[in-house]
């Protein structure tokens, strides 16, 4: 890559400075922004998941049914594999090609916590919120939604950053050269 300029304003780089490509450095500090998004996202997501598969499964699974949301069949696959997945989504964050999915994953796994949170708060439930393994978690209340409604947002912040950064870069075209229309 060439060096064609630099002021207080704009970086302008190109291969060749016939044609500069002008990023503002707005445009620097939301990329900047959106990695550091990710970063602490999938630093989450992975340290949660982690968290739960280095516990026996039981003790997740009992932190699930203290929530008195899931059929009791459905504990043992839901306390084994939702660490998986939240691994799997933490590991999408930190590749460029899957970010904006995983975003998605992320989103609607805090959506689902959330939901179960106001749900127990709601039925004045005290429950293991399981989050970072068994016995980590406060207990459910302005804390925990304060904590969980700032990852809700850095998660759909994330994600439609991921997205728009996609269609500004123009990953996201068809076959034939036209744009299918994401974001």
């Amino acid at each position: 890559m060439g060096w064609c300029g630099m002021d207080l304003y704009s970086i302008r780089c190109s291969t060749d400075c016939s044609e500069p490509q002008e990023t503002g450095i707005l445009e620097e500090v939301k990329r900047w922004l959106l990695i550091a998004g990710r970063l602490v996202l999938a630093g989450i997501f992975l340290y949660s998941g982690y968290a739960k598969l280095r516990d026996p499964w039981p003790q997740f699974a009992m932190a699930i049914e203290g929530f008195k949301m899931v059929p009791d069949n459905l504990l043992e696959p839901m306390a084994k594999g939702l660490p998986w997945i939240e691994v799997v989504a933490g590991l999408g964050l930190l590749v460029n090609a899957l970010a904006a999915w995983a975003g998605i994953a992320t989103s609607l796994m805090l959506v689902a916590f959330n939901t179960a949170g106001v749900w127990a708060y709601a039925k004045g439930l005290q429950v293991d919120c399981g989050c970072f393994g068994s016995g980590s978690a406060d207990p459910i209340g302005p804390v925990w939604f304060a904590e969980h409604g700032a990852m809700l947002l850095l998660a759909v912040g994330v994600t439609v950053g991921c997205f728009l950064n996609e269609k500004r870069e123009g990953r996201w075209r068809t076959r034939n050269g036209n744009s299918r229309g994401y974001v």
